[in-house]
């Protein structure tokens, strides 16, 4: 009988009475400290050993067990929240009033009511409103920006069941139909618990006006690239200020702007207005001229708002927009100035005028003539010359071409285009005689007409007036001289300069300006290896450095009016170098700067300036005390 036969005998099988009787005496003696008692029953092996014990679950039961687990966390902790909060589940309830159709600018009262429908206080309280950006909120002194994201105001505490209702008055800006969105959070901690809780609720606020007026005045019908005026006129009808407004102009990329009055802020796009009076008026007035064919229509588009200077953002309040329809003329003029309709002339270069003419209509016309005038200091009539058969008409002040000269315009027909030119040198360096004589431009002004306009046209203007127009550049002249003895600042050393001993020499800039301002100007010149800055200027205030590192001279001239030099003082700046020859120099005149080149930016044509000054040496020539034998060096 094997051991497990036994053992079933021995648990399941009759036993006698002794025996039973004999267990109940038997003694069972603890396990001694040390050994490990066997938490299951397990098998041996043949030799006595035990078996490695079965895990009481297996993976799958594990996992089982464990989700179940969470799941009856989850239900608890549903079931805490549901008796916690009440059967709406919510602890706070927020409910923001006021009307929802407001008007731009107006003082609007917002009531903010705050209830605990909990069971429990609600402590720590605070409530944060949030507020679109640019709108204004009362405080003790008035109206004012937020100034940041949200306002928050500390409540404390609020018992259950407690209701508290809190105010803000606030300005809302912006366009017709725009909504303003307010947030309001509420920040707490239930009684008892050390978690912070949240809620949110939010209203939107629809402008149903905005109380500011604009419009444009303008023909509906304009002749192409003929002189025309705009006017822009805004207004308030609002009962307050507005403040820091804006006004953007879109004008349409055929349209060239002659002048604004008053002119931009910001580019050629905002004005700033500033604050907006009650029943204030006022008006901005564009002149220019539209570049297309006829029968475009152009769109000009106009706003009050906000401008960001800094962020370049644009917030629109109100909007108008004027559409111009460009009339078709039988006749096309265009005029160009050397190949240009705008555009920068040079002082001195010559000038080509060249009146384009073409007959868009189905009928010829006879007896055409064509008119040009210059107008513009800085051309040289007198050496005019003129082409095509045309004259220059004295009492009028202008180029003609007719049929007594032209053939071609005795009839033109149609299709049939043709070009009229002259030309004429113009000043070297413009005459300034006053202030007033700046910014100049050269202007070609043309017109066509004829005595005989067919019964077809009748009642029509054979063209619209074209002009081109140049801008002058300006003229800035740089000079200088190297200087011993006629110097602003004393020198030492012998002279002529000898082998191995110290001579300083002074080197004199001077600039001058015609007809245009010019800024950030700038002239830089660097120093030869064997010369040395002696850190001498003059005059004193002068703003010129020298950068070792780059042997390197810079005077920052800045801003250099018109007319400097010219109507007013040249503006000059001296420095003083020194150099000691080596015995290689004898006999020899020695570099004591090299080139100095200027940069600036003409303020009325927008070009880039560049002008070179040449390098000076030890000899002297605008040193009227020195002569030849000063110049060189000896032992």
């Amino acid at each position: 009988m094997g051991r497990l036969d036994e053992l079933q005998e021995g648990l399941y099988g009759a036993a006698e009475d002794t025996e039973l009787t004999g267990r109940r005496k038997r003694r069972f003696p603890l396990t001694p400290l040390g050994r490990r008692v066997p938490s299951d029953w397990s098998e041996k092996d043949e030799e006595g050993e035990s078996l490695p014990a079965r895990p009481m679950f297996s993976f799958r039961t594990s996992l089982f067990l464990l989700i179940g687990a969470a799941a009856i966390f989850l239900a608890g902790a549903g079931v805490f929240v549901y008796l916690y909060l009440g059967a709406d589940r919510q602890e706070a309830q927020i409910v923001i009033g006021g009307r929802d159709f407001i008007e731009a600018g107006e003082a609007v009262t917002i009531p903010v009511t705050i209830r605990n429908a909990s069971k429990a206080a609600l402590e720590d309280v605070q409530l944060a409103i949030g507020v679109p950006a640019g709108t204004l909120i009362k405080n003790d002194v008035g109206f004012a920006p937020l100034g940041t994201p949200r306002m928050v105001e500390h409540i404390g505490t609020i018992a259950a069941g407690e209701v508290q209702t809190k105010e803000i008055t606030v300005r809302f800006f912006g366009a017709e139909r725009e909504g303003q969105n307010v947030e309001v959070t509420l920040l707490y901690r239930p009684e008892r618990l050390s978690a912070r809780f949240s809620f949110t609720s939010s209203k939107k606020f629809t402008i149903a006006s905005v109380p500011l007026a604009l419009f444009w005045e303008t023909l509906p019908r304009i002749d192409p690239r003929q002189k025309t005026e705009m006017t822009l006129r805004y207004s308030s009808r609002s009962q307050i200020p507005f403040g820091d407004v804006w006004l953007r102009i879109d004008l349409p990329p055929g349209f060239k702007m002659e002048s604004a009055t008053p002119k931009a802020a910001v580019g050629e796009l905002f004005w700033k207005i500033g604050t907006l009076e009650p029943g204030k008026e006022d008006k901005i007035v564009i002149m220019g001229a539209f570049d297309g064919m006829g029968g475009e229509v152009n769109a000009l588009r106009a706003g009050l708002g906000f401008f960001d200077e800094r962020t370049k953002e644009w917030r629109l309040w109100r909007e108008a927009t004027e559409e111009v329809t460009l009339s078709s003329s039988p006749f096309l003029l265009t005029t160009r100035i050397n190949g240009m309709r705008d555009g920068v002339l040079t002082p001195g270069e010559n000038a080509e005028v060249i009146v384009e003419y073409a007959n868009r209509s189905a009928v010829t016309v006879r007896n055409v003539s064509v008119q040009a005038r210059i107008e513009g200091s800085i051309a040289d009539l007198a050496s005019m010359t003129v082409a095509s058969g045309g004259a220059f008409d004295a009492r009028m002040g202008a180029v003609i071409w007719g049929p007594g000269g032209t053939e071609a315009l005795r009839q033109v027909l149609p299709g049939q285009s043709g070009e009229l030119r002259l030309s004429f040198p113009t000043q070297k360096r413009p005459t300034m005689r006053t202030s007033a004589d700046t910014n100049l431009t050269l202007r070609a002004h043309a017109s066509i007409s004829t005595p005989n306009l067919p019964q077809e046209l009748a009642g029509a203007k054979l063209s619209p007036d074209d002009t081109a127009q140049l801008k002058v550049a300006t003229i800035a002249l740089f000079a200088g001289r190297a200087v011993f003895r006629a110097s602003p600042i004393a020198n030492s050393g012998p002279l002529p300069p000898r082998q191995g001993e110290k001579t300083t020499y002074v080197i004199i800039w001077e600039a001058r300006n015609f007809t245009n301002a010019i800024e950030n100007g700038e002239l830089v010149a660097r120093l030869p290896p064997n010369v040395r800055w002696e850190s001498a200027t003059y005059p004193g205030d002068a703003d010129i450095s020298y950068s070792e590192s780059a042997s390197e001279v810079r005077w920052r001239l800045g801003r250099l009016a018109a007319g400097t030099g010219v109507l007013t003082q040249s503006r000059t700046v001296a420095f003083q170098v020194s150099i000691v020859p080596a015995p290689s120099d004898i006999r020899k005149p020695l570099t004591l700067v090299h080139e100095a080149d200027f940069t600036g930016k003409d303020m009325f044509t927008g070009q880039d300036i560049k002008a070179r000054i040449d390098a000076f040496t030890t000899e002297l020539h605008d040193d009227t005390a020195t002569g030849p034998k000063d110049w060189y060096v000896v032992e």
